[in-house]
């Protein structure tokens, strides 16, 4: 663009020579042979000024081209440089995604055994607890019948002694009788302290085993507690995978221990159709629910419940008299797709709660909108 006003100046001077134009009518012939010479040397002079004008800028743009040149092989060379570093950063990231699946591998294998070992000594400890519970009823039992017993000879040793009482104002051949029955009463009385110490005996023996069942009570709300800690551990898993496959999204979020959807997302107005869009996001819960169910235990009876809620605006059709109808429908719809996605049916549950489990109590658009929605709850049997 420099160039353009050179060219056409050189371009001018070219087609409009100083001899073209028209002599002075009043000057001699000599003085216009002399005028016409020094016109046409001003216009050589003017030529070769715009000549070298033009040469120049040439030489400009032929180094500023050269400038370029230059550039751009020292980019290449960095290019390829960069390109060098980072294929050895791909085989260095190649080794440790090798060494990172080989790690897997094992701690996968070890969390089979831990769980095979943790499932053996829970079913221990339920026999164990089934036989102390049955042993402690037992020995309720017993207390039961030794303390009627000894109820009893305290009645009869009261009895004795109250007939020993009339017998010392009998005659004395009534004392041979109390005699005999005063050896009835150290009978009684011996078992009675026998008696007496057996109770004590079954106390302390039903005080042991109480102990022993608190204990055991105790290990197996500790292993409980376990499975649900494992079970939390899953389910945060399960929402950080489902989070990333769905990205960031305004209308699905995560609340408690719970995956929202807003009911926009899945169906139209009234209707319980999952849409095309709500389609492809099920089927991304629907993956991630196969990649994290290959890590769940055997053990960890899991389900994905599956909740359907409506807002207040009542709705009375022929297929939905009531929000009731609408919100199990809508459930059942997107438990039979995930079905259809092959998550299997005995770990999944459908429920309708209608209008009645609001997020916002607010009676507006916008507490409308929320609280229309399908809940997902990764929770056990």
């Amino acid at each position: 663009m420099r160039r353009l006003p050179v060219l056409l100046f050189v371009t001018v001077a070219l087609a409009f020579p100083a001899w073209a134009q028209q002599p002075h009518k009043d000057a001699s012939p000599e003085e216009q042979n002399i005028a016409e010479i020094e016109e046409l040397i001003a216009t050589i002079q003017a030529r070769v000024n715009a000549l070298g004008q033009a040469g120049r800028q040439r030489d400009d743009s032929l180094e500023f081209l050269g400038m370029q040149v230059e550039k751009a092989i020292g980019d290449m060379t960095v290019q390829q440089d960069e390109k060098a570093g980072l294929m050895r950063q791909n085989v260095d990231l190649n080794w440790q995604v090798e060494d990172l699946v080989e790690t897997r591998g094992a701690l996968k294998e070890k969390l089979l055994d831990i769980n095979s070992r943790h499932e053996s000594s829970v079913s221990d400890l339920e026999a164990e607890l089934k036989d102390l519970t049955l042993l402690l009823s037992l020995e309720k039992e017993a207390k039961v019948e030794l303390l009627s017993a000894n109820d009893d000879l305290l009645g009869k040793l009261e009895t004795a002694a109250s007939d020993r009482d009339t017998l010392d104002q009998v005659s004395s051949e009534q004392q041979q009788e109390i005699g005999l029955l005063n050896q009835k009463i150290a009978v009684l009385q011996a078992e009675l302290a026998s008696l007496s110490g057996s109770l004590a005996t079954s106390k302390q023996r039903i005080a042991e085993k109480e102990q022993d069942l608190a204990a055991l009570q105790e290990r197996l709300d500790s292993a409980l507690a376990t499975r649900i800690e494992e079970l939390s551990r899953f389910r945060s898993e399960f929402f950080g995978r489902l989070h990333n496959a769905i990205g960031d999204h305004a209308d699905m979020r995560i609340e408690g221990d719970r995956f929202v959807f807003q009911s926009e997302v899945l169906f139209e107005s009234g209707s319980a159709e999952i849409g095309d869009a709500g389609k492809r996001q099920l089927a991304k819960l629907a993956r991630s629910l196969h990649d994290i169910s290959r890590d769940i235990p055997n053990e960890l009876d899991w389900v994905l419940r599956v909740d359907g809620h409506t807002d207040r605006q009542a709705i009375s059709t022929r297929d939905y008299p009531s929000n009731w109808e609408l919100s199990t429908a809508r459930a059942i719809t997107v438990v039979r797709f995930l079905i259809r996605q092959g998550v299997p049916p005995y770990r999944l549950a459908a429920t309708g709660f209608g209008e009645f489990q609001p997020l916002d109590s607010a009676d507006d658009e916008i507490a409308h909108r929320r609280n229309r929605r399908i809940e997902f709850k990764l929770t056990q049997k």
